[in-house]
């Protein structure tokens, strides 16, 4: 049997996996040295040029379930690892893989053996673990206000934020995307390929039905950048290109940016990363 150790406090992250052979003696078989950092550029007062700073980022949540590790972390995202040999964990899976990147902005997250709730500052993403091996963004909730807390009872969401409290039921929010006859039967809103990328990104969506689809670009003040779909679409599958430019048809800086779609009743928002 495995038992978790896991330090919570902020930038003093630890999880440590012990082998349970009694009720009485723990073994350490595993450490984790080397968990995601937030990085940022920090110029330095002078004339000294600036640099990368790093700070490990402590854990939000942790559960195993079966031989998966399943961890929660600020500047990763959702993690998961196969433990299978506890003395040798394998990642599996990273939500946010590129290296350098601030806080991803993850609050509280809540894991258990089906479903990843992780809470941002207005929206709430709800992860499907039905297959730990493959993890699927099930739907992102927005909330429109800031969250402080949050609260899951079997499959209803209770949201604290700074107007009161929002209340999701989360049996639709499960309903992942799957095909029946070569269509989809649900919304979803695709990471971009690639990510982080330098010239053009690649955007897919899946309609489970004929829909009115916004999708627009936003930077990271909320500013609208672009639009990149305003119209009328077919059910299936589609795609569109952003090459990195406003409305104007100007290059827009390196940075973080986001994603929104909205068709119909449905909306969901994704984050991406421009590199120059």
């Amino acid at each position: 049997m495995i038992a978790i150790a896991a330090n919570l406090t902020p930038y003093h992250p630890g999880i440590e996996l012990y082998s349970l052979g009694d009720e009485v003696n723990a073994n350490l078989v595993y450490s984790f040295s080397d968990l995601p950092q937030s990085c940022y550029w920090e110029n330095p007062p002078g004339d000294g040029g600036g640099g990368f700073v790093c700070q490990y980022m402590s854990p939000r949540s942790v559960e195993i379930e079966n031989s998966v590790l399943a961890v929660v972390n600020q500047a990763a995202g959702l993690m998961l690892f196969d433990i299978s040999d506890p003395s040798n964990p394998t990642l599996t899976f990273r939500q946010y893989s590129y290296p350098y990147v601030t806080d991803v902005g993850v609050i509280e997250a809540e894991i258990r053996s089906d479903l990843a709730v992780l809470s941002r500052w207005n929206s709430m993403e709800v992860f499907d673990l039905a297959d730990m091996s493959m993890p699927i963004l099930a739907q992102t909730l927005h909330v429109g206000d800031y969250i402080n807390d949050f609260i899951l009872i079997e499959d209803d969401l209770y949201a604290a934020t700074s107007s009161g409290i929002t209340f999701f039921h989360l049996d639709q929010a499960l309903d992942v995307d799957d095909e029946v006859d070569g269509l989809p039967v649900n919304f979803s809103l695709s990471q971009n390929n690639p990510n982080p990328f330098n010239a053009t990104t690649k955007i897919s969506l899946d309609l489970r039905k004929p829909s009115h689809v916004e999708l627009s670009i936003f930077n990271i003040a909320g500013q609208r950048v672009r639009t990149l779909l305003d119209k009328d679409l077919q059910s299936g599958n589609h795609s569109v290109e952003w090459d990195g430019r406003d409305s104007f048809g100007h290059p827009v800086a390196s940075g973080v940016y986001f994603y929104r779609m909205r068709a119909g009743d449905f909306q969901t928002s994704r984050k991406m990363v421009l590199l120059k």
